[in-house]
């Protein structure tokens, strides 16, 4: 999996590779123990890169992962 992400006019973006066919979750957490589904949800595989962007809602630290399923 390769993953790429950036801060950019008021948004986080992250670009990651996909497999065909897979199923990939993005999902967000406030403090790295309690995970949910980010606004993007689940992605289906296409081969080519997805991108996820969401606007960042306040100064408090948010983190993103990217799950296989």
């Amino acid at each position: 999996l390769s993953l790429r992400s950036a801060i950019s006019g008021g948004q986080v973006q992250i670009v990651f590779s996909t497999a065909v066919g897979a199923t990939f979750e993005v999902q967000s957490s406030a403090d790295l123990k309690a995970w949910g589904l980010a606004t993007l949800g689940n992605v289906t595989g296409t081969g080519s890169p997805a991108t996820f962007s969401e606007a960042i809602a306040s100064a408090q630290a948010k983190f993103y992962r990217v799950v296989r399923k």
